[in-house]
């Protein structure tokens, strides 16, 4: 009898922890690359509500002759004109994809240009940059597109 071979393994393999730390990577690829693609596609959701809403406001004025919501005609939209926009039938969107609510509404900030903007809040601070990057030029402090205490809005 061959009593000097046993089989007493007590670890793995170089080429067992190699296969396995492979697999661990390609499934960590799989899901970072998946999130991407979700935020990708949040982003551009919330680039079309923005679009929606403004094409709503334009179209109301074009037809009314007067903003939603600008009851004394001075072009400041006094009241949220989201539900006037319903209420006369436009599409609008009221939730962005991140859990928040649209609203349009004239408002005044020390240092940056008054007058009518659309606003949303809970927007992530990283993903906003690239809403702005495509509404606008990419930088938040400047420009239509800006985030002023973590509400971003769009000036029309």
């Amino acid at each position: 009898m061959e009593a000097g071979i046993r089989n007493n393994r007590k670890a793995f393999t170089l080429l067992e922890v190699a296969i396995v730390l492979i697999l661990i990577g390609i499934l960590i690829g799989i899901v970072v690359r998946g999130t991407q693609t979700s935020y990708t596609a949040k982003v551009n959701a919330t680039v079309e509500c923005y679009r929606v809403n403004l094409y709503a406001v334009e179209n109301y004025f074009n037809i009314y002759r007067r903003y939603p919501g600008d009851y004394d005609g001075d072009g400041k939209i006094e009241n949220d004109a989201i539900p006037i926009l319903r209420t006369n039938g436009f599409d609008v969107k009221v939730e962005n994809p991140f859990g928040g609510t649209f609203n349009v509404m004239w408002r005044n900030f020390p240092g940056v240009d008054s007058g009518n903007y659309i606003y949303s809040d809970r927007i992530p601070i990283n993903l906003d940059s690239l809403i702005d990057a495509k509404i606008d030029d990419g930088n938040l402090e400047y420009g239509r597109y800006r985030r002023i205490s973590n509400v971003s809005y769009l000036k029309f």
